[in-house]
């Protein structure tokens, strides 16, 4: 569904326009960078579920332990780190 919708949404609509009425040149990524990007974004989304039950599952996590707001901020937490260095290395200036 997901492969589906990203080829559906091909940027075939207007282009955007200046204040002045020209037309702007803005560079779009390919059809395939989208697809990948949104392709890793649920596969992302899957592992956070997956985790989160697998989390649920262990004494640790257990529901008597860890209030959902707790195991949602959990979640959140671990997120966050795992994008700490992606962020860095893709905006880092050499």
């Amino acid at each position: 569904g997901v492969v589906l919708s990203t080829l559906g949404h091909r940027g075939g609509g207007t282009p955007a326009l200046a204040a002045n009425g020209d037309a702007l040149d803005i560079p779009s990524k390919s059809l395939a960078t989208k697809c990948v990007i949104v392709m890793l974004a649920n596969l992302c989304f899957s592992f956070r579920g997956l985790h989160q039950k697998l989390f649920r599952s262990t004494p640790q996590g257990n529901a008597s332990v860890v209030d959902d707001l707790n195991l949602q901020y959990r979640m959140q937490q671990i997120g966050v780190l795992m994008l700490i260095v992606p962020t860095f290395l893709g905006n880092t200036v050499l």
